[in-house]
């Protein structure tokens, strides 16, 4: 199948849907951040999952199941369900779970959906700083409704770039 130019905008219901959960799961794991009692396992790779972690993906792949039985969901905690619709939920429910472990509100709640076309629909809820950013192909970017986009700048001084740990990039450690 060859994919037309430009690909069609996803539609506007799966992007609010997607923000509507996120944050649902935002609100979730507040209850549960800086809690003194908040009991932290190690996963089979030796990371870190916390009862936050679980009880958020679970609420994700609730209102999923509930709203689009028959798509697939991929996710951290839980195995793959898999669907028959084209379309496929990518869920973290806690990035940064070691920020959310030491009290450090840094952490995300991720949603994102791929479709037929590629990459549709990507959400980064920040419950700690209450901040929502999400994008949805041919719809644009938002942060808390507002729309954004890059900027102009066309050198790299003055430059902000923002990265994570060259330990999730081996590669950019001989860097």
């Amino acid at each position: 199948m060859t994919a037309p130019d430009p690909l069609p905008a996803v539609d506007q219901a799966l992007v609010d849907f997607a923000v509507q959960i996120a944050r649902e799961a935002g609100t979730l794991t507040l209850r549960h951040f800086r809690r003194t009692d908040l009991a932290v396992e190690s996963k089979g790779d030796g990371t870190p999952v916390t009862v936050a972690d679980r009880a958020a993906e679970r609420l994700l792949r609730n209102r999923i199941a509930e709203a689009f039985p028959d798509d697939s969901v991929v996710g951290e905690e839980e195995p793959d369900v898999a669907g028959t619709s084209g379309r496929t939920w990518i869920l973290d429910p806690i990035d940064g779970t070691q920020s959310f472990i030491h009290g450090v509100p840094l952490y995300a709640n991720l949603v994102a959906l791929e479709d037929d076309y590629g990459p549709a629909v990507g959400v980064i809820n920040v419950p700690g700083l209450d901040e929502c950013v999400w994008a949805g192909r041919g719809r644009g970017c938002f942060v808390d409704g507002e729309p954004t986009r890059v900027g102009d700048r066309t050198d790299l001084q003055g430059a902000c770039v923002v990265t994570s740990g060259v330990d999730y990039w081996p590669s950019a450690a001989a860097l």
